[in-house]
Formats: C-alpha cells, sequence, structure tokens
C-alpha cells in the first residue's frame, strides 16, 4: 500500500514539474512573439499619432484625445500623422475609435471648405440619407435659440456622408447618422445649438 502511494506522488510531482516546464515555454514563446512585433523588420519604429478617446465626425482633436506612440514602422498606415500641430486646422471626417492610427485620410481640412464656410457634422434621417452624396445641396431648417425664431439655410453642400468615408462608423447611435456639411460660419453656431436640443430638420434642393 505504502509503495503504490509513493508511486502515486512521484507521478503527480512529474506531471506538476512537466506542467510547469510547459507554462514557461509558453511564456517565454509570448515574449519572443511580442519582441519580433514591437521590432518589426529590422527593428525600425516610427512615432504616430493615435486616438486615445473615441472621436466623432466634424471635431478637431485635442491633445487629451490623442498622443504620440512607437509603432513598428511596418505596421504604420500610409499617410500617419507624425504632428499634432497639423490637426489644428482639420476636422475628423468620420467617427474615429479609441487606438486607431490616425491618417491624412481620415481628416478634411478647413482650407478646403469655401470662404467664409465651416465644415459641422449633422444628424439625419436613414431617409434622407439614401437620397444624398458628397455635393448634394440641401436645406436646413432650425430655431435660433437666442431668438426663438424659426430660421432656414439653403444650398448647403454636404461634404462627406458615412458611405463615403472608410476611416470608421458614422453612427450617432439610434435611428439618424451624421453626415458632415459645410455651413456660413455665421450660422454655423446657431445651428450646432439648435443641434444640440433637437431643433433641426432637413430638406433636399
Amino acid at each position: 500500500m505504502v509503495r503504490g502511494m509513493n508511486r502515486l506522488t512521484t507521478y503527480l510531482r512529474r506531471v506538476m514539474l512537466h506542467r510547469r516546464a510547459l507554462a514557461a515555454l509558453s511564456a517565454m514563446a509570448s515574449v519572443l512573439a511580442l519582441c519580433a512585433v514591437l521590432q518589426g523588420a529590422g527593428g525600425s519604429t516610427c512615432r504616430v499619432l493615435v486616438v486615445t478617446t473615441r472621436l466623432e465626425a466634424g471635431v478637431t482633436p485635442t491633445t487629451s484625445q490623442v498622443e504620440t506612440r512607437a509603432v513598428p514602422s511596418d505596421l504604420a498606415p500610409d499617410g500617419a500623422l507624425t504632428d499634432i500641430d497639423w490637426l489644428a486646422d482639420h476636422v475628423t471626417a468620420a467617427a474615429i475609435p479609441s487606438g486607431a492610427i490616425l491618417t491624412e485620410d481620415d481628416f478634411i481640412g478647413q482650407s478646403q471648405t469655401s470662404p467664409g464656410a465651416v465644415v459641422i457634422p449633422l444628424s439625419v434621417s436613414p431617409q434622407i440619407l439614401a437620397a444624398i452624396q458628397p455635393g448634394s445641396r440641401i436645406s436646413v431648417f432650425f430655431t435660433d435659440l437666442s431668438t426663438g425664431q424659426a430660421t432656414v439655410a439653403r444650398g448647403i453642400r454636404v461634404v462627406t456622408t458615412p458611405t463615403n468615408t472608410g476611416s470608421g462608423p458614422f453612427s450617432t447611435g439610434g435611428s439618424t447618422q451624421s453626415i458632415l456639411v459645410e455651413v456660413p460660419e455665421a450660422t454655423a453656431g446657431q445651428i450646432n445649438a439648435a443641434a444640440s436640443v433637437g431643433s433641426v430638420s432637413v430638406a433636399i434642393e
């Protein structure tokens, strides 16, 4: 009986040692794989701008929403951004998730807009979205919160739609989606204020 117990104890010890050895080898393999990824081909890396907080469409990222990180050069996409100052006069063309590497294609420059105009996001219904495309003209009806008067901005140019951009999802939740439109700078603040309380509607021209 004692001999049988000794054999069992010896067997269990061998099993535990075997498992520990396998765990050690697995951990070593993980470390080596991580080092290989970080080094990349030739060990070269580059510093790029990475999103730390989800960005909505039509915003200019701040230093609290992006940071510079070193990544293997082979993993950096074409047009990856490296200079945070470049963002100053650009707005996002679509919503961008946290962790994404920013590229030039993710943005629209304010220099691309007409004189006296700015680009802002605007939520529209699926019916409107299906009937418009970049370059379409729409009328934006909104309530001027400072006067309480109903106002209309006509000839508003659609800059981007969700199907026009590959930078990420454009959905704002619910039954609406966001597009980017070019509006007169004088009325941009009024439209944004009205949109924040749901006092905006859109018609196709």
